[in-house]
């Protein structure tokens, strides 16, 4: 049994699209969910971007607030390979001192 053949079993199974726990009403339950989240985020997002692009004031806030996790990752990365590129570039104590092998 592969995991993509179960999968697919699980799908052509009729038993699956009938009664409280059909696939459509799980799919309708997550478009929901997503859509709600998507709103409150808009409500909260939407007046403060309008406020801040119509007056031009506390602009300086608001590109000081999208810095903030790239000047401490700790706060997470903006860049989601920020990571990989990081731990790419490490070089050892001892090869500190010695010039790189090739361009940058």
């Amino acid at each position: 049994m592969t995991l993509l053949g179960d999968v697919a079993r699980w799908f052509a199974d009729p038993a699956h699209y009938q009664g409280s726990d059909a696939v459509q009403t799980r799919i309708f339950e997550h478009l929901e969910v997503s859509g709600l989240a998507v709103l409150a985020g808009l409500l909260v997002a939407l007046p403060i971007g309008l406020y801040l692009g119509h007056t031009g004031r506390f602009g300086f806030v608001a590109v000081n607030l999208a810095d903030v996790p790239r000047a401490h990752p700790a706060c997470g990365p903006a860049d989601p390979h920020q990571r990989v590129r990081r731990g790419a570039r490490r070089r050892s104590r001892r090869d500190r001192g010695r010039p790189r092998d090739g361009p940058r």
